[in-house]
């Protein structure tokens, strides 16, 4: 691959001072990428310093695109760019809701100074010529040509994603400050998904100390301190059981009165359910499970605790995912079980919600069974099949499509329909799923098959080069 790049150079400065330049993008983000990792390689030969870009959005680019060009030019840093220079026409053809991303996003991830893309470049050669966009800037022009082999992705593996603000919220509490944190949980009080997905990351952040026990003594009335406590409470008591401690009992019961409190405190809030059905996994609060709906036979199970979720978020995305937890069979439960539930789940959701995601964590579940039996080849067979491909399109055509531009809640999610897509070779919606989540990526399921960044690079590797996609069969489900 070839890539132009056009810069224009001051004139009659310093010899000894770096040169100043302006750096003109035009066409692919993912050439864009690799232009910015060769000039962030190339920096110190080449003597300049990147003091504007502009950004032609040509239709050239598609939509689905832009994103990962914003992420780029986002992570040049001060090293860099000092300010952003958008061609204000094509800006002004972008939906409203993709100009406020983009803008958000160059805002929040300034100053990271790596690229999206990052490959071994080669600079052919480095010639003057003339522009008159530089010419009326009195700058002279410069035409840096190279080339790169396959790019790398520059992986962010952080629980919070996207979420910037999040991430200053964990260091925050780490620090034993709740201020901060607090605002940022107030503001989810109307969009329980941002607020369970919140919750946790916080709580795995406040577990490590005794903090989330000082803020909810300092504030006994606040619906965000008791829910960060009752977080917390669970964890520990779910890390005392993986542990064998006997105190483990003790500790659930005492997360379980925490989540009842926590509801209390805002009683339309799912999430202290959510907290408690993951208790009921590992079976720790020695609760009597409850018929389950008619049309999966009676299927015991904490059905009374997914009954509070759905009354407050009919169709909350951890509530879902934590019932198909407790049906695993690490839990008692099996791969059968776990693939009724996940279907009765999606048949009485929308097509479009987060539960019918839950056919690719059965199909997750299954694999990492034929893994742990030294079935891999059989696992990699089944992922191709039809069952395994019908879920990952019905998943991409349905749930991705409607997903909402910027969201932080899914970066396990996309990483889970990324690697489903990759298993099933269905390369060129990878590419899309992997370009909607970068540089944000979760842990799993990439490391069933080992070192997780290891196996994301080689999948979007082959997701760049990959051609048209295909179609899809039928079949029952995952055997």
């Amino acid at each position: 691959m070839t890539t132009t790049t056009s810069l224009g150079r001051d004139q009659g400065l310093d010899p000894d001072a770096r040169t100043r330049v302006v750096l003109y993008l035009v066409g692919s983000p993912l050439d864009g990428g690799i232009v910015l990792g060769a000039l962030r390689a190339h920096a110190d030969a080449l003597q300049m310093r990147v003091i504007e870009v502009h950004y032609d959005a040509s239709r050239r680019v598609p939509a689905w695109q832009r994103p990962g060009l914003a992420a780029a030019l986002g992570r040049i840093g001060p090293q860099f760019a000092s300010h952003l220079v958008i061609d204000r026409t094509e800006y002004g053809r972008l939906p409203i809701g993709e100009r406020a991303w983009l803008e958000r996003e160059m805002l929040t991830r300034a100053g990271v100074i790596e690229p999206v893309d990052v490959a071994e470049w080669k600079i052919d050669r480095v010639v003057e010529e003339e522009r008159p966009a530089a010419a009326a800037r009195g700058l002279t022009a410069v035409s840096i040509q190279g080339t790169a082999t396959a790019a790398r992705p520059k992986l962010d593996w952080h629980p919070a994603g996207a979420d910037v603000r999040l991430v200053d919220a964990c260091t925050e509490l780490e620090a034993g400050r709740t201020a901060f944190p607090g605002e940022l949980l107030e503001f989810t009080r109307s969009d329980f998904a941002l607020r369970a997905h919140r919750s946790l990351i916080l709580a795995s952040y406040a577990v490590r100390s005794t903090v989330a026990d000082r803020w909810v003594r300092e504030s006994p009335e606040s619906p965000e301190a008791w829910l960060v406590y009752a977080r917390v409470a669970v964890l520990r008591a779910l890390r005392a059981a993986r542990q064998g401690l006997p105190d483990s009992a003790v500790l659930a019961e005492g997360a379980h009165e925490a989540c009842f409190a926590a509801s209390g405190r805002m009683k339309t809030d799912p999430t202290p359910f959510v907290a408690m059905l993951m208790l009921e996994g590992p079976r720790l609060t020695g609760r009597v499970a409850t018929p389950g709906p008619r049309d999966l036979g009676g299927l015991p199970g904490p059905w009374d605790l997914l009954t509070e979720v759905r009354g407050r978020d009919p169709h909350s995305r951890e509530g879902f995912r934590r019932l198909l937890e407790y049906f695993t069979p690490r839990y008692g439960g099996s791969v059968s079980e776990m693939w009724h539930v996940a279907r009765w789940a999606a048949a009485i959701t929308p097509e479009r919600s987060d539960p019918q995601l839950l056919e690719l964590v059965v199909f997750v579940e299954r694999y990492r069974e034929l893994c742990e039996l030294g079935q891999r080849r059989d696992g990699a067979l089944m992922w191709r099949g039809p069952a395994a491909e019908q879920a990952a399109s019905r998943a991409y055509d349905g749930w991705f499509a409607a997903l909402p531009r910027g969201s932080a809640v899914y970066t396990g999610d996309l990483s889970l329909l990324a690697f489903a897509l990759a298993k099933a070779e269905r390369l060129t919606e990878t590419r899309r799923v992997l370009a909607r989540t970068l540089p944000y990526v979760a842990r799993q399921p990439w490391a069933l098959d080992g070192a997780p960044e290891a196996q994301l690079v080689r999948a979007y590797q082959r997701a760049r080069a990959a051609g048209p996609a295909h179609g899809s069969g039928s079949a029952p489900g995952p055997t």
